[in-house]
């Protein structure tokens, strides 16, 4: 879903697919061993960096995500104006789309 909706949305520029564990993949370390490798990358056409993590209503809250969303936030904040950081679900989407 979140894919088709930044194929067609008009902001973008790129988006990336960013897959899991790929070794030359975008990841995040925190203080967990396993880096966490968010879901989407994208471009915008005034030229800021989103990351998106894509999680099913079933998983919107849980400890897991309230860590990736920290250490999504941290990044954004440490790289400045410009990087944006978000957790998507179902129910967030359209509010997301409209900040792009």
């Amino acid at each position: 879903i979140l894919a088709q909706q930044l194929d067609n949305h008009p902001k973008v520029e790129w988006w990336l697919r960013n897959v899991a564990q790929d070794p030359d993949g975008f990841r995040l370390q925190g203080f967990r061993r396993h880096g966490f490798y968010p879901d989407f990358i994208v471009r915008t056409k005034d030229k800021k960096w989103w990351v998106l993590e894509y999680k099913g209503e079933d998983r919107a809250s849980n400890e897991d995500t309230e860590y990736k969303e920290h250490l999504g936030n941290v990044w954004a904040e440490v790289c400045g104006k410009g990087y944006e950081f978000r957790i998507v679900t179902t129910k967030t989407i359209g509010d997301i789309l409209v900040e792009l």
